[in-house]
């Protein structure tokens, strides 16, 4: 992986990339109070196939910080940033909020340069009255105790399955959460509340992969109701929100065979 920096809208981006440009781009986009390093495991299997970039968003890791602390700011920032660089096709692979993210990324770029979406452990897109009072709590905590408690939080009561290592995913949401910007976080939490997916997922016509844990935060009889293009929905086996980091091989074996049906790799 080659280590850079980019810069878009004044602000600049710290990222990794392999493979030959041109080719078909495979963008990670991590979560809230994370860092592009989480995507490793997905990379390693991936990358000799495809051209992979991952970066720090705003105000994470060694990425600047922001002047707005939201989805849409952080996709427009992605948009300017990414579009006129990536040569060949964009197929963004979000994980959490970077899947809000991977979403508004298509939207904004639309296809043919983006022919294709990967949700990994999507936050929640359409929301009901108890995922919403269940993400309202958490920006409580967030306010009240700090963002470590509120992870921790959430590692103890909602991140994992029965009997899933826990060590190395918190080793790694405490090691996104320190190069975080603790005061973008709040704001941020509170625009993934704020976010409704219905138009966006309308007006995108390509097809979308979901990569779900256990307990998903969305509802695939929703999400196809309000999707324009083909819903692929699939499912790890005993892993949870950070699917990509306990079960990597399952996660990137569905990658893979998403893209070959639906994005041809290069010869």
């Amino acid at each position: 992986m080659k280590h850079r920096r980019l810069t878009a809208l004044g602000h600049t981006l710290a990222y990794e990339e392999a493979g030959s440009a041109g080719a078909p781009t495979l963008l990670f986009l991590h979560g809230w109070a994370g860092r592009r390093q989480v995507f490793r495991p997905l990379i390693a299997a991936l990358g000799q196939q495809w051209r992979v970039l991952a970066l720090d968003l705003p105000g994470h890791g060694e990425s600047g910080a922001p002047d707005a602390a939201s989805v849409a700011a952080f996709a427009d920032l992605l948009a300017a940033a990414v579009g006129p660089r990536s040569g060949g096709p964009v197929i963004p692979v979000g994980h959490s909020l970077g899947a809000l993210l991977a979403l508004e990324l298509a939207r904004r770029l639309g296809a043919p340069k983006v022919p294709a979406a990967i949700l990994v452990e999507p936050a929640p897109i359409l929301k009901d009255a108890r995922m919403t009072a269940a993400l309202e709590a958490t920006a409580r905590r967030i306010e009240t105790e700090g963002a470590a408690a509120a992870q921790k939080h959430l590692l103890a009561t909602a991140f994992l399955v029965p009997g899933e290592p826990a060590d190395a995913i918190a080793a790694e949401i405490a090691a996104g959460r320190a190069r975080a910007r603790p005061d973008i976080l709040l704001p941020l939490w509170r625009s993934m509340i704020a976010y409704d997916g219905r138009e966006t997922l309308a007006a995108l016509p390509i097809p979308l992969l979901f990569v779900n844990g256990a307990r998903p935060q969305n509802r695939e009889k929703d999400i196809r109701a309000q999707a324009a293009g083909p819903v692929h929905w699939g499912r790890t086996v005993c892993a949870g929100h950070f699917n990509l980091l306990s079960v990597p091989g399952q996660v990137a074996a569905m990658i893979a065979d998403f893209l070959a049906r639906a994005v041809p790799a290069p010869e």
